[in-house]
């Protein structure tokens, strides 16, 4: 029999490890913007660069970080919906077929709740609350549907209370 701290300690590194397949999976396929080089405003001697033209060159490197800065609201809006599906899968995979396997199941909703966490982070940054809003309560819908469907009923079926 495997002691209890060993079994544990397995399933916290198959959750780190499905939370880091689902973040560099998403950073391979969906890069994240790259945010502008100042120090190639303005280009040349900075000597001999004129108050006029670094005033340009400024207000050009705002700009750019203004466009930085709604392609980063865009992505990480983009990953929270990606990383919250994920989440939703692999929870209702556990819960519906690996409730009962040792390591892998805890290891599975681990993984699922530090995607979750992942994500939520990433959702902060977003401004649209609607958006945090619709996509957290369905996820909330489809685990508490999932979650009573499977459990609601055993606890129905030995007499209990659900």
């Amino acid at each position: 029999m495997i002691p209890v701290i060993l079994r544990s300690a397995y399933s916290l590194v198959i959750g780190v490890l499905v939370t880091c397949f689902v973040a560099f999976g998403v950073q391979a396929f969906y890069p994240r913007p790259d945010y502008p080089d100042y120090s190639a405003y303005p280009p040349g001697d900075p000597a001999e660069v004129s108050e006029e033209e670094e005033q340009r060159h400024q207000a050009e490197y705002e700009r750019r970080i203004d466009a930085f800065e709604k392609r980063s609201e865009a992505y990480n809006r983009n990953v929270f919906i990606v990383t919250t599906i994920c989440c939703v899968a692999i929870l209702s995979l556990c819960i519906l077929y690996l409730e009962t396997v040792p390591v892998i199941g805890p290891g599975l909703i681990f993984g699922a709740v530090f995607t979750l966490f992942y994500g939520l982070g990433l959702a902060f940054s977003v401004q649209d609350d609607r958006l945090r809003f619709v996509a957290s309560g369905v996820g909330l819908a489809i685990l508490l549907a999932l979650a009573y469907r499977k459990f609601g009923r055993r606890g129905a079926e030995a007499g209990h209370a659900p």
